[in-house]
Parts: structure tokens; sequence; C-alpha cells
């Protein structure tokens, strides 16, 4: 059975187990090129509804900082802010919808192109940015 490790708002937690808070492990959100904290609301807002109108998928309402997931056999880390390895484009955003989590990069998701999508059972740690 495949289980999904999270760490978030409410802390470390998994399908079964629950663990104390992590707060000092928890970054402030923020989107790439977007220093001032209300234009990365707005530019989140608009990659969440552009994300969405592209994929007929409902976004879900959480934000998350990194991912850790496997593809062909692979393991992948991926956070916000940092370069996706395969395309080397910058990570905007990483949603989470109905049916798995979707990577925003400079040219999958946020100005052009498709994002990458990912099936739940791929995905084995998520680490979301500190509650608002």
């Amino acid at each position: 059975m495949h289980q999904l490790l999270a760490i978030g708002g409410l802390g470390l937690y998994n399908e079964k187990t629950s663990f104390p808070p992590l707060a000092d492990t928890y970054l402030k959100f923020f989107i790439p090129t977007s220093p001032e904290p209300r234009r990365a609301e707005i530019l989140y807002a608009e990659i969440k509804a552009a994300v969405s109108a592209q994929l007929g998928r409902t976004i879900l309402n959480r934000r998350i900082f990194a991912i850790d997931y496997v593809r062909e056999g692979k393991s992948f880390h991926v956070e916000v802010g940092k370069p996706e390895k395969e395309s080397g484009d910058m990570v905007f955003a990483i949603l989470q919808v109905n049916d798995g989590f979707v990577i925003c990069t400079t040219l999958q998701g946020v100005f052009e192109g498709i994002p990458i999508f990912l099936r739940y059972e791929s995905v084995h740690i998520v680490v979301d940015f500190e509650a608002p």
C-alpha cells in the first residue's frame, strides 16, 4: 500500500501517523521573481486559474513548497524557486489537483506549455509552505 509522507502546517504526517509540528522548518509562501507578497498572491492566483482551465481539473487549496516523486524508476526532488532537473526551468508553483499534483515551471504551465502532472502513486513526500 502506498503511503504519502507530508510535511505541512499541522506537522509531519502520513496516512496513519501524526507527529508534532515542525514549525522551524517551514518557509513563508513565495513565488519566484515576485519579492512583494501582494504580487506573489496575484501571480499564484493567475497560475492556479490558468492550470485549472488548461487541464480541466480543480486546484485544491494547498500551498506546496517541495515534492519528491518517482518517474520511470528515477527519484526526483522539486522545490519552488529552483530549477526542475530534467528541463532546467524554474519551478514557480506545485499544485495539488483532485487526482495528483502539478508542477508549474517557466515553460511548463506558467508562461506557456502544459504543466508536469504526477499521479498520487508516484509522489512520496510533500512539503507545504508555512500556513498563512
